[in-house]
């Protein structure tokens, strides 16, 4: 009953994602300029993959990490892991205004 219900899903799940990566305003993920890191599990789906590949190529301040052997639900299977990342997205992001504080503060 559960798969069947899934099933009847999956259209709308497409047009979904068909529709977010046609969005009108997708074009202002490029004027974004802090740093924006983008997490998947080296078992993503293919769509959600997808979606991170429009982001790098739309903004090149987006990198992308992959936690190996996570899928969809990383942040619960694999939460060290990613919690890490975060953790390291969030140190470079404060490295990176220190610098350039201290950069201006020079000027």
């Amino acid at each position: 009953m559960r798969q069947d219900a899934l099933i009847d899903w999956i259209p709308k799940v497409i047009k979904d994602f068909e529709a977010l990566l046609h969005e009108d305003n997708v074009g202002r993920i490029a004027t974004i300029y802090q740093p924006i890191t983008v997490l998947v599990g080296a078992q993503t789906h293919p769509h959600t993959m997808a979606i991170a590949d429009c982001l790098e190529r739309l903004n090149p301040r987006v990198v992308r990490r992959v936690v190996a052997g996570a899928g969809h639900l990383g942040p619960f299977t694999m939460r060290d892991r990613v919690n890490s990342e975060i953790l390291d997205h969030v140190f470079a992001v404060e490295t990176e205004h220190w610098v350039e504080n201290a950069q201006a503060a020079r000027c």
